[in-house]
């Protein structure tokens, strides 16, 4: 039986958990928002026959359901079915329909339930975390995946450091890459530009660049925006490097868009020279 994330953890829907199925847990949070909304009552979801006959069945309709609400249904009329790839497809979509609460709740009710969790359902509820800016939750997820010798994979470790990021604890997201990096974790784009998130949101120039030198990836458009805000933060002799790192990104063929020059007016106000603006 796995433990449960008590610290971190929605105690009115917890509260329902007990005595409903997956299913009628977010059935019952989405008919709460609903009751909240005050708008024009929509009409029922269709019903369903019991047509599904295996978990592989059910995850092609969660895939296809086109509401939470469906999703909700599904996996309530079909709980029988319900497994870790079940699991890890309903978790995605209710992420893509931008209900991160829900998709913990799905992953919490597996939990209880003693559906053994893999790397993908432990990717998607840190990914979750860092929607809601719950970086305590998101680290303690991460933490909970080496204790249960699940490797942490590139999406786990990105959002890890990018939950640190969002709720401003860059210092705290730069320890986790580090953590990361020195046990050999998967570090991809999305982990070094959540890292320069986090220097751009410390001022620590100094160290994005050190961070860029040492990419074993291409940078993106989201990399060359980090890099130079970061310059930009960081003021004088840096602030001026951030036309540098625009040099680069243009030599690179990456395309710059409004973030990218949003940063370059900031580095031509925090220098005392305005060349390149």
């Amino acid at each position: 039986h796995l433990p449960l994330l008590s610290p971190h953890l929605h105690q009115p829907a917890m509260m329902m958990m007990g005595s409903t199925t997956m299913g009628g847990v977010l059935l019952l949070l989405v008919c709460f928002a609903s009751s909240l909304a005050l708008s024009t009552v929509s009409p029922p979801p269709p019903r369903y026959p019991r047509a599904l006959q295996t978990p592989r069945d059910l995850v092609q309709r969660v895939k296809a359901a086109p509401s939470v609400r469906e999703v909700s249904q599904l996996l309530e009329e079909n709980d029988d079915l319900v497994n870790v790839f079940v699991v890890s497809t309903a978790m995605s979509k209710l992420k893509r329909f931008g209900k991160p609460r829900a998709a913990l709740l799905v992953f919490e009710e597996a939990r209880r339930r003693g559906i053994p969790q893999d790397g993908f359902t432990f990717s998607a509820a840190i990914s979750a975390k860092a929607k809601l800016k719950d970086w305590r939750g998101a680290l303690y997820l991460l933490g909970e995946m080496r204790a249960f010798g699940i490797k942490a994979n590139k999406v786990a470790t990105s959002a890890a450091i990018s939950a640190c990021e969002r709720a401003g604890e860059w210092e705290n997201a730069l320890r986790v890459f580090d953590e990361m990096r020195k046990k050999g974790g998967d570090m991809d784009a999305g982990a070094y530009n959540a890292a320069l998130a986090a220097c751009a949101r410390g001022g620590q120039a100094e160290r994005a660049l050190d961070l860029y030198k040492d990419m074993a990836v291409d940078p993106d458009v989201v990399t060359f925006n980090a890099l130079i805000s970061a310059c930009a933060k960081g003021g004088g002799l840096y602030a001026e490097k951030a036309f540098e790192v625009f040099d680069e990104m243009r030599f690179r063929g990456v395309e710059p868009d409004v973030i990218t020059y949003n940063a370059l007016i900031s580095a031509c106000r925090r220098t005392s020279s305005t060349t390149g603006a």
